[in-house]
């Protein structure tokens, strides 16, 4: 009767305490390099438009983001501006996400081709990993900026005026 108790009382109280423990150092590890995203948004991250062009609507999708190509795209030769998209590693970390978390920092610039001026520039940083040995998948944490090009994109470059659209096509109104 008394054995039954003890192995009772272990289960009770050891058996969390040992799940606790396992998975503990991983999540202040996370926690901690969630903290260092945060604060390197704060200094480095965001947004920063220099300058502001207006395109015509035929240069828009469906969805009303401007049509401009990666430098890695062969659609490059027939736009007159680029997106220039740049991901680094700032802190490596175990690639399967187990481990050690990454540290990521991406960058994203539109270019004008004709005399190479950056029209803006975005950045972000994510954590990527930092789990746990197990069957599940690897967490991420992204700060300031997701998708920095086309964030960037639709800050950079807006739609013609109605007025200018007019203009564009020969009306007099």
């Amino acid at each position: 009767m008394k054995s039954t108790r003890r192995i009772l009382l272990f289960l009770a109280i050891g058996l969390p305490l040992l799940v606790i423990s396992y998975f503990a150092p991983s999540a202040y590890r996370k926690s901690q390099m969630d903290a260092e995203v945060d604060r390197l948004c704060a200094v480095d991250g965001g947004i920063k438009v220099f300058e502001r062009i207006f395109l015509p609507s035929e240069k828009f999708d469906q969805f009303g983001n401007p049509n401009v190509p990666l430098s890695s795209s062969k659609a490059v030769q027939f736009s007159p501006y680029v997106i220039d998209a740049e991901l680094s590693e700032v802190t490596k970390g175990d690639p399967s996400g187990r481990g050690t978390p990454t540290l990521r920092r991406y960058s994203s610039k539109i270019v004008r081709i004709s005399d190479g001026k950056v029209l803006g520039i975005a950045v972000g940083y994510s954590r990527f990993g930092g789990e746990s040995e197990g069957p599940w998948h690897p967490s991420s944490y992204t700060g300031c900026t997701e998708e920095p090009g086309k964030q960037l994109s639709r800050a950079v470059i807006a739609r013609m005026p109605r007025k200018n659209r007019r203009q564009e096509r020969g009306c007099l109104r």
